[in-house]
């Protein structure tokens, strides 16, 4: 009996401990964002390179950094400028809590792939 509780204690306390690491670890990961920011009134962006400078301004300083990760790539993949004022990236869930301070932030939510609902399918 006291083997079996004793067993009980340990599996609890091991999965607690697991369950703890892995909360940790998912708050790091990079994951792509879609963020929509307000644009300053009065302002026109002369060139694309200042429309994008203005979208790094959100980023946080360690990120302007190092903006490119090991794999050397960007962590903002693309710029909105036509439909919706804003951009996509990879950001951690830390880095996004940080950027909802900034003045112009609207809205930032993880991308999701969504299948095609259609009758116009060869495999329909």
């Amino acid at each position: 009996m006291v083997s079996i509780l004793t067993h009980l204690i340990f599996l609890f306390c091991f999965y607690t401990a697991i369950a703890v690491t892995g909360n940790e670890i998912g708050a790091n990961v990079l994951q792509t964002y879609i963020v929509r920011v307000q644009k300053p009134e009065h302002v026109t962006f002369s060139t694309e390179k200042d429309l994008e400078s203005w979208y790094h301004s959100f980023l946080a300083a360690t990120i302007i950094k190092s903006s490119v990760d090991d794999h050397h790539q960007s962590r903002i993949l693309y710029c909105y400028k036509n439909v919706m004022s804003g951009f996509a990236a990879r950001l951690t869930a830390e880095e996004v809590k940080a950027m909802e301070t900034k003045k112009g932030f609207i809205s930032a939510h993880v991308e999701t792939f969504l299948g095609a609902h259609t009758t116009y399918n060869p495999k329909f």
